[in-house]
């Protein structure tokens, strides 16, 4: 291939041409990356023919690049970037590790089930059976679940899909080996995804690093390195650190050193400043998958990148198989970019065509005016729609974003509160009352209390009682595991109540000829 990226200057990337390269140079392993799987590459010179950069012989073997000579151009961008793992945290049961897949459609899910789809994580000589249905997979959400024991370097965890329909083409059959020094996560809200084996990461950002070993401070590490936590994996401890990679502008060499410490030992790639996408215009949601965008037509972005020229590469409806190059705008300093938004999904990449470290972008019709604001239901961690149901009348939403509440009830009576937490809660509202959420004067949403709305008469605590009375059991019939999932489609706040029943497959003889009545 004739470019490849250059690290030779820590913090920083640079696409090169391999026949503007002086021929006297040594250049020591690592100091080219393929731009493509961001695997280590080397320059090579001949006198009889112009010189290029050549991948070194394959040691993962479960990885593919179009550049190899035995690369396989038929993959789509989430084959070729592997299931990534996910570390999240709960206050009952602190850090678990998970693998996570991406949300498919409810027509997908539905094909699936209906075929009896599954799919099976094998690691060594144990494996996990996974069946592909609503009960493991929320429509248009991620679907984690959690594994005692991460893929070994040179052992990667193999999935294998029984009866799964061609629609469902975003998940791999492989995921990224985690290295003897462990495996970074990016952090995000209390999910952390996995760093993909040769993409970025930035210094002054956060992150979460996963060690199977205590880590020593050292002078490399003395002021950034914190003990978050401990988890069990194959019934052995592993250390969780909270860092943040420090560039101190007096000491390039400390900073330097660091950057060929982390490539060599975690296979990432460390650079001064973040390569960023900001959204202009429409408004976007932020979510652990990407962004959520309301408008359909142009979406408009500024790109900050350490290049002074950033590549953008695009993916859409072609099967995510190859990307178009966009072309950024240059104005006063600053660089921007616009196209098309798909009907389906959209995924952008900066700098290199195969990273996980791009934006996954979705046209989702939505409420909110705001921009990159979240909003979740803390109960069922739901995305918030703008009616919002309650049974008991309080109301609890978690946001990345300071915000302030104006409600105005039914007496037409004013209350502004703000609130400079990520938790918002409301006590004592009542049916009628109309909450307007502000963030820098902005309106981001209005959220209507009303009664709930379900053909299922009974509320979850009610549910719950009738659970616990001493009565038979009897086998969930296809019929009401059908309204089951109706009504949890309804109000995502009966799935905990349903969760078991689903599980066990089995219904107290109360609940189920209630349900015979709807």
């Amino acid at each position: 291939m004739d470019t490849a990226i250059s690290l030779e200057i820590a913090g920083k990337q640079k696409e090169v041409v391999a026949e503007e390269l002086t021929k006297r140079k040594k250049y020591k392993r690592g100091t080219f990356i393929c731009p493509e799987c961001g695997e280590d590459v080397f320059l090579r010179f001949s006198d009889k023919q112009k010189s290029y950069f050549a991948h070194y012989m394959r040691s993962e073997i479960y990885k593919d690049c179009d550049l190899r000579v035995d690369g396989n151009s038929n993959l789509t961008i989430y084959e070729r970037l592997g299931v990534p793992l996910y570390l999240t945290k709960s206050k009952i049961n602190g850090y678990e590790l998970n693998i996570g897949l991406k949300a498919i459609s409810n027509e997908s899910l539905m094909i699936a089930e209906s075929q009896k789809a599954y799919l099976e994580v094998i690691y060594g000589k144990s494996s996990k059976r996974i069946n592909i249905d609503r009960f493991n997979f929320p429509i248009g959400e991620l679907s984690l679940f959690k594994i005692d024991q991460y893929p070994a370097f040179k052992k990667p965890f193999l999935i294998q899909y029984k009866n799964v329909p061609s629609s469902i083409n975003k998940w791999a059959n492989f995921i990224d080996p985690v290295l003897e020094a462990g495996v970074l996560f990016s952090v995000n809200s209390n999910v952390g995804k996995s760093i993909r084996h040769g993409d970025t990461i930035y210094s002054d950002e956060e992150y979460l690093w996963l060690s199977p070993r205590k880590l020593c401070k050292n002078n490399l590490l003395e002021k950034n390195i914190e003990l978050e936590g401990e988890i069990l994996l194959k019934n052995k401890p592993h250390y969780i650190y909270k860092v943040v990679f420090i560039k101190d502008e007096k000491d390039y060499s400390n900073f330097k050193r660091l950057s060929q410490v982390l490539h060599e030992k975690l296979k990432v790639i460390l650079l001064e400043s973040k390569n960023k996408i900001n959204f202009l215009w429409p408004p976007s949601i932020k979510t652990e998958e990407g962004y959520f965008i309301s408008a359909k037509g142009r979406v408009h972005n500024v790109v900050h990148s350490v290049n002074s020229t950033p590549n953008i590469y695009m993916y859409q409806d072609d099967g995510y198989k190859h990307p178009q190059q966009l072309k950024t705008t240059y104005y006063k300093g600053i660089n921007y970019l616009n196209y098309n938004l798909s009907e389906s999904e959209t995924q952008l990449n900066m700098d290199r065509k195969i990273t996980s470290t791009g934006i996954n972008i979705k046209l989702k019709h939505h409420e909110y005016k705001g921009k990159d604001i979240q909003l979740n239901n803390k109960k069922t961690m739901n995305e918030l729609k703008q009616v919002g149901y309650s049974e008991d009348l309080n109301l609890e939403l978690v946001t990345n974003v300071k915000l302030t509440s104006l409600i105005i009830d039914s007496n037409k009576r004013i209350d502004t509160r703000k609130f400079k937490m990520n938790l918002i809660k409301w006590r004592e509202l009542s049916y009628g009352d109309m909450i307007y959420l502000l963030n820098n004067d902005n309106l981001i949403s209005t959220i209507n209390i009303e009664k709930l709305k379900s053909n299922f008469g009974f509320s979850v605590s009610e549910l719950n009682l009738l659970s616990q009375i001493p009565q038979k059991k009897v086998v969930l019939t296809a019929s009401n595991r059908e309204k089951i999932y109706h009504i949890i489609n309804e109000n995502q706040i009966f799935f905990h109540a349903f969760k078991n029943i689903l599980h066990s497959n089995t219904i107290p003889y109360t609940i189920h000829e209630l349900l015979k009545e709807i």
